[in-house]
C-alpha cells in the first residue's frame, strides 16, 4: 500500500508509491501544536513558533509544492501578498509591517493545508485548542475579576482587545462544540467545557456583535452541517435559547449596553461617525487606499475636507471626537487601507471559501468528523463576515485560527468526497 501524497491543493489526495510524501514528523506536528497552544497566551512565543513551523515545513516539503498541483486559495494567495507587496512601497514606512502579517496568516494556512497530516493528529489539534481557551479565559477571568488590571471582558492576553479576543474565543466555540461530537469519554466532555466556557465568557462579557456573530456561526453549522442529526441540532438550539434567557434574566452586560445605547440614541456606538471617515478617507485614494493603520493619522483639517468633498459634512457633535485607528468594519477597513484593489482581493478569498464550503457541505453520507472539520471551518467563515461588519475581524489572532480551521477542513475534506460518493446510489 503506497504512501499518501501531499495535499499541495485543495481538491485531490491519491495513494501512490512514487514521489509520496510522507507522513510529517512529530517534531514538526509538536510545533504546529505548540503553536496552537500559546497563540492566545504569549506573544513572542506564538511568532517565534510560527517561523519555526514555516521554516521546518518548507525544508522538508518545499520540493513538493508544485506550480501544477496549487489550487485557487494558493494562487490567491501569492498573487495578494505580491500586489499588497508592491503596493506598501507607496505607502508610510509605519503602514508597511502589516505585509508581515498576512505573509504570516497565510504561511500557516498554506503549511496546514498541504502538509499530510493525520486524522489522529487533527483530534489532539483540537484537545490542544481547547486546553489554549481553559488557561487563556482562565487568565482573563483572574486578570479582570480578581487583579483589576483588565479594561474588559474578556481579553486574551496574545489576542489583545476585547473585539479580537472575543471573535478568537466566538470561532473556537464553534470548533471545540462540534468537534466534541467527534470524541467520546473525557475528550468529549472536554472539549464541551472549553465550548462552554467560551460561550458563557462571550454571553458575561462586552460585545453585542460578539456575541450575535457567534450565535449566526452555530445556527449555519446546525442547519447546514448537522440537519441529519436531530440530537445535536436540539442540544444546540437548547443552549441558544437557554443563553438567550440567561442574558435578558440576568441583564448580562450585552443587555446593559444595549439599553444604555438605545438610551442615548446611538445603536452602533459611533461607529457611524467613524464609517463616514473610512468612506471619506478611502475616497480620497480609491485604488490603493492610505495604508494600514493610517487612517487614524489623517489631521482633523483633513479629514474634514475630505468628508465635505463625498457630501458628508461633519456635523456639531462630531468635531473634536476622539479619533478611531481603523474603521470597525471589515471591508472598510480594507477599502480605507488598501483601496478597491485590497478590497478586490479580500472579496476573491471570501468568495472562494464560501463557494467551497457550500459546494463541500455535509451530506447524508458525512462522518461526524468531516462534519466537525466543515463545522469548523464554516463557523470562522460566518464569524469573520458577520462581526465584520462592525469590527475587523481576519485580524491578528483571530487570522491565525480562523486560516488554520479553514485548512484543516480542506486538507482533510477529501475522504468526506469518498464518503459522499460510497453514500450515492449505483
Amino acid at each position: 500500500m503506497g504512501k499518501l501524497t501531499m495535499n499541495t491543493s485543495s481538491s485531490h489526495t491519491m495513494s501512490s508509491p512514487a514521489g509520496a510524501a510522507p507522513v510529517p514528523p512529530t517534531w514538526l506536528f509538536v510545533l504546529l501544536a505548540a503553536g496552537v497552544l500559546v497563540w492566545p497566551l504569549v506573544e513572542a512565543a506564538k511568532n517565534i513558533l510560527c517561523l519555526l513551523l514555516v521554516l521546518g515545513s518548507s525544508w522538508r516539503y518545499g520540493r513538493y509544492w508544485h506550480l501544477r498541483s496549487w489550487g485557487a486559495q494558493q494562487w490567491l494567495i501569492v498573487v495578494t501578498l505580491v500586489v499588497l507587496g508592491l503596493a506598501s512601497f507607496l505607502y508610510p514606512p509605519a503602514a508597511r509591517g502589516e505585509w508581515l502579517d498576512y505573509f504570516r496568516y497565510f504561511a500557516v494556512f498554506w503549511v496546514v493545508l498541504t502538509l499530510p497530516w493525520t486524522e489522529r493528529q487533527i483530534r489532539i489539534l483540537w484537545l490542544v485548542l481547547g486546553a489554549s481557551l481553559v488557561v487563556g479565559l482562565a487568565d482573563a477571568v483572574w486578570q479582570y475579576f480578581y487583579l483589576g488590571q483588565r479594561r474588559f471582558f474578556p481579553e486574551l492576553h496574545a489576542v489583545g482587545h476585547v473585539h479580537p479576543s472575543s471573535m478568537y474565543i466566538g470561532t473556537a466555540a464553534v470548533a471545540l462544540a462540534t468537534a466534541s461530537f467527534v470524541l467520546s469519554g473525557k475528550q468529549r466532555w472536554f472539549l464541551m467545557t472549553g465550548a462552554l466556557a467560551c460561550w458563557f465568557s462571550l454571553l458575561f462579557g462586552e460585545g453585542r456583535g460578539n456575541f450575535v456573530g457567534g450565535l449566526a456561526a452555530i445556527l449555519v453549522c446546525m442547519v447546514l452541517g448537522y440537519h441529519h442529526y436531530r440530537r445535536q441540532v436540539a442540544v444546540a438550539l437548547l443552549l441558544l435559547v437557554a443563553t438567550i434567557a440567561l442574558a435578558v434574566a440576568s441583564n448580562a452586560r450585552i443587555v446593559q449596553k444595549k439599553a444604555s445605547l438605545e438610551a442615548r440614541g446611538d445603536f452602533f456606538n459611533g461607529r457611524i461617525t467613524i464609517w463616514k471617515d473610512a468612506y471619506a478617507i478611502w475616497r480620497s485614494a480609491p485604488l490603493l487606499g492610505v495604508g494600514p493603520g493610517e487612517m487614524g493619522k489623517v489631521s482633523a483639517s483633513r479629514l474634514s475636507t475630505m468628508r465635505q468633498a463625498v457630501g458628508l459634512p461633519e456635523t456639531e457633535a462630531e468635531r473634536g471626537r476622539q479619533r478611531a485607528k481603523e474603521a470597525h468594519n471589515l471591508y472598510l477597513t480594507r477599502l480605507a487601507s488598501h483601496g478597491i484593489v485590497g478590497f478586490a482581493l479580500l472579496l476573491a478569498w471570501l468568495g472562494v471559501w464560501a463557494a467551497e464550503l457550500w459546494k463541500w457541505r455535509p451530506r447524508t453520507g458525512t462522518s461526524l468528523y468531516q462534519r466537525a472539520l466543515w463545522s469548523g471551518s464554516a463557523g470562522a467563515f460566518t464569524i469573520t463576515v458577520v462581526i465584520g461588519t462592525v469590527n475587523p475581524t481576519l485580524h491578528h489572532g483571530h487570522a491565525l485560527l480562523a486560516m488554520l480551521l479553514y485548512a484543516l477542513w480542506l486538507n482533510q475534506k477529501d475522504s468526506q468526497a469518498a464518503g459522499d460518493a460510497a453514500a450515492l446510489p449505483s
